[in-house]
């Protein structure tokens, strides 16, 4: 009788947390950031999302130190937008932003060559397309060899990827681990990365190969990296030969149960604690034991208030993170030498403190950082480093 009823609570546990976690719908996610892009003539391009969801279009000057905004002509089957845009290229010539709609569809627009400013946007509604589910969270895209390669999550909180090889196809990336919220997709030499962070909380990376993608091929693995809980949304890169993935230490950690997460955790062989502070930056990779190793970005840091956006400069093989800290301030973490160097652009530039997360880019014509953001005056900003950063108002 003791073991029957030891049996039944199991079952009962068990289906408990089961339950629990396939009910689970993540909230729908995104943040107001904008969209920033380069073209061919060294113009940069900002897409922002208005309170009642128009799209609207900053473009600079070649040399920047002007800014005209004019209205994005959507086609009229094209619906008001619901979350942050993101754009992509796969050719110089042939730009596209990416938007999730009020209605939770995914839609693409083509931006006419050239950049014509009256001419209307070629139109794709994705999700009607592909007959998918409703997205949850904001589009991410990476391109690869000219492929567009799109991840959200659906309104069952699974993460999903699309791509255009001549035609829009897609397929479901796997259901466990569980996104909490959004996810992003990155690409390396070696294959399709796609991050989050979990239903527990955990940071989490599912990955496929590129030889197995050129086969046609989708088999997503994945990696947790427990030994911090996280919040906000998990980037990761490549450096000093190993997959790393930078997220936000959450303030406050979870402790029930099923996963139950530990400040001090139990000494094993080459097990290292992490002491650093909470709701900051960190790294973690994996040192090809059984743990991971855990690096706080910076030293004494204030809190991180937003997630960080990752910035590459293919010239100079360098990574930098931009993120805003509690008192708005914009700062820069560069990883260079094994190490973190952390620079506050806001102080440096005596620009007005940001209520957006910033985005940046590095110029293929003058190799320069540029971060844009909203201050809380709402005129978007450029932070900008041409030997010296500096700073300019790039509301029109």
């Amino acid at each position: 009788a003791e073991v029957e009823q030891f049996s039944q609570q199991c079952t009962q546990y068990f289906q408990q947390y089961t339950d629990a976690y396939f009910s689970y719908r993540s909230p729908p996610g995104g943040d107001n950031r904008v969209a920033l892009i380069e073209d061919l003539d060294g113009r940069r391009h900002v897409i922002y999302r208005t309170a009642q969801g128009k799209l609207q279009w900053l473009v600079s000057q070649a040399d920047g130190t002007s800014w005209s905004v004019q209205p994005v002509p959507i086609p009229a089957t094209a619906s008001p937008a619901a979350g942050r845009p993101v754009f992509y290229a796969q050719s110089p010539e042939n730009v596209h932003v990416l938007y999730r709609g009020t209605a939770g569809h995914i839609h693409d627009l083509g931006m006419p060559a050239g950049s014509a400013e009256d001419a209307s946007w070629q139109h794709t509604n994705l999700t009607s397309l592909l007959q998918l589910p409703m997205a949850r969270s904001d589009p991410s895209v990476t391109v690869v060899d000219g492929v567009p390669h799109v991840a959200y999550v659906d309104q069952d909180s699974r993460p999903r990827e699309l791509w255009f090889d001549g035609a829009w196809k897609h397929h479901p990336l796997a259901v466990a681990p569980q996104p909490a919220d959004g996810v992003e997709i990155s690409s390396t030499d070696g294959g399709l990365h796609v991050t989050y962070r979990t239903l527990f909380g955990v940071p989490c990376e599912q990955t496929t190969s590129r030889e197995a993608v050129a086969q046609g091929q989708r088999h997503w693995s994945h990696r947790l990296y427990h030994r911090l809980p996280a919040q906000g949304q998990p980037l990761g890169f490549n450096a000093g030969g190993r997959r790393r993935i930078i997220f936000r230490a959450a303030e406050q950690w979870p402790v029930r149960e099923p996963f139950v997460f530990r400040w001090h955790a139990r000494r094993q062989p080459g097990f290292r604690e992490y002491d650093g502070p909470r709701d900051n930056l960190v790294q973690a990779w994996n040192d090809g034991r059984r743990t991971h190793r855990l690096q706080a970005v910076g030293e004494q840091q204030p809190p991180a208030a937003g997630n960080p956006y990752r910035v590459y400069d293919p010239k100079q093989d360098q990574h930098y993170f931009v993120y805003r800290d509690a008192d708005g301030h914009v700062r820069e973490a560069t990883w260079k030498a094994d190490a973190w160097s952390v620079t506050d652009l806001t102080a440096l530039t005596g620009s007005p403190a940001a209520v957006s997360e910033p985005v940046g880019i590095v110029s293929g014509h003058s190799g320069s950082r540029h971060y844009v953001f909203t201050a809380n005056d709402d005129h978007f900003y450029e932070l900008y480093f041409d030997g010296e950063w500096h700073h300019r108002d790039i509301h029109p």
